[in-house]
């Protein structure tokens, strides 16, 4: 199973921007407890994997 990381990183607004660089993928989110559910639609597009067939790995900055 893949697993791509995803860097959260807090705006000065205070929105957690969501950055997948493998990818570029870029998201946002108002709660960091909803990243992973905010970017895995867009990780499955660009990746073309189901998104059953990848993990998601986040961190902070």
């Amino acid at each position: 199973m893949q697993t791509f990381k995803v860097t959260a990183e807090r705006g000065t607004s205070g929105i957690w921007v969501l950055e997948c660089d493998e990818l570029g993928v870029v998201s946002q989110t108002t709660h960091l407890d909803q990243a992973e559910a905010e970017v895995v639609e867009a990780i499955a597009h660009q990746s073309g994997l189901d998104p059953a067939e990848f993990r998601i790995e986040v961190t902070t900055s």
